[in-house]
């Protein structure tokens, strides 16, 4: 898939959050509509899923917007700073797990090369959530294409224990019960963070923060 245009990228964003979103609220709708060891079922199984749609929604806008960032065909010398390490990131690696000359020497070709060349930006396959997007992954990720992430920091600690853990814990076969309160809170937070990451992107395309002032 080639995401060239400003509009392509938007459709696509809002195309992953709608499908997110209606299966969340179908597994709300779902346990709201149960009692008993059925809706417990139900809702343990909703846990593992909204971490789900977390965890792909981040992964695939992310790569979305890389998408489109590399069809613009801008040189490196054109691009924020944070947008060129997607480009180097291979030479950025060994410079830095390395004390070789030679190998420090080809990392510093390679910058001074590319300046005016355009930049290749990975993006298939590229984002690693480290099957679990905890506040500390998500935060790099965010920050690597160029999203204040102070908005997100409240939302920290329960991203951490109510997503993250509580999905390991029933992953792992534990048998934590969530109420229908608690879970209602769970698709609510999941929904609204989704759609801040998706606002920050097309805020970033639109005013077109990726250049370089």
């Amino acid at each position: 898939m080639e995401i060239r245009t400003s509009d392509g990228l938007f459709r696509q964003l809002t195309n992953e959050k709608a499908w997110r979103t209606q299966e969340i609220i179908h597994l709300r709708m779902q346990a709201q509509g149960k009692s008993g060891s059925l809706k417990n079922t139900i809702i343990r199984s909703g846990v593992a899923i909204c971490y789900s749609h977390w965890e792909g929604f981040i992964k695939n806008a992310t790569e979305n917007f890389l998408n489109f960032l590399h069809y613009q065909k801008l040189t490196m010398d054109s691009l924020q700073l944070v947008y060129i390490t997607h480009s180097l990131k291979k030479e950025i690696y060994g410079f830095s797990e390395t004390k070789d000359v030679e190998t420090c020497l080809r990392f510093l070709s390679a910058m001074l090369e590319k300046t005016t060349a355009v930049a290749s930006i990975k993006h298939e396959n590229y984002v690693d959530t480290q099957s679990n997007l905890s506040s500390v992954v998500f935060d790099n990720i965010a920050r690597s294409i160029g999203i204040d992430t102070g908005d997100y920091k409240t939302y920290y600690p329960y991203i951490d224990e109510s997503i993250v853990n509580a999905r390991n814990s029933i992953a792992h076969g534990e048998r934590l019960m969530i109420d229908e309160v608690q879970f209602e809170q769970l698709t609510d937070t999941v929904t609204t963070l989704m759609n801040m990451y998706k606002n920050d992107i097309e805020n970033i395309v639109s005013m077109r923060n990726y250049l370089k002032v």
